[in-house]
């Protein structure tokens, strides 16, 4: 409370006559952070791009953002507090991860329409892909903070996750990541 309060540049007694109890005061706060985590700012890559170029770099920026100190607090929260308020974590979990789920299903979903991927459901398989990424960055960043994660690091992991998945969607008649 002495923490908030002196970030607020209020008295704990000004906090208190908003927010009788911590209860509410932390769902207010974990409210405005998955509003303020869902304002990501990512655009779809060049559709001029192979999906091996294209995904890793969107699949890049996505991870980057997943594991800012804003959605690894987020994450943290969520976890830890998940039991006392389900519907917080249900809301942040259907919201944020969804979000990048649904840029990369939109991503897939042109490279399918040119012919450079062969999909049946490519919200499975932006879904299938984010975990092979985002969920390994997002659970290394929360649970190491003491081992920061390098740009160099995050586009390893990123490209190793595409190159996988590229071989079990890319076309069997192409070349294309094999």
């Amino acid at each position: 409370m002495d923490d908030i309060s002196r970030a607020a540049g209020v008295s704990k007694a000004t906090l208190y006559s908003y927010f009788p109890h911590k209860q509410l005061m932390f769902e207010e706060i974990m409210r405005n952070e998955i509003v303020e985590a869902e304002r990501l700012e990512t655009a779809l890559p060049d559709p001029e791009l192979s999906p091996e170029q294209g995904l890793s770099r969107l699949v890049a920026a996505l991870s980057q953002d997943a594991v800012s100190d804003l959605q690894t607090g987020i994450y943290r929260m969520g976890i830890a507090e998940a039991r006392r308020f389900p519907k917080l974590a249900r809301g942040y979990f259907q919201r944020v991860p969804e979000q990048r789920v649904q840029l990369l299903t939109a991503a897939l979903d042109r490279w399918v329409e040119r012919g450079d991927l062969t999909l049946e459901d490519s919200a499975l398989a932006a879904a299938q892909l984010w975990r092979l990424t985002g969920a390994t960055l997002t659970e290394r960043a929360a649970m190491l903070p003491h081992i920061p994660l390098t740009e160099a690091a995050i586009g390893e992991i990123c490209e190793s996750a595409v190159a996988l998945f590229l071989r079990a969607y890319a076309p069997r008649n192409s070349g294309a990541a094999r």
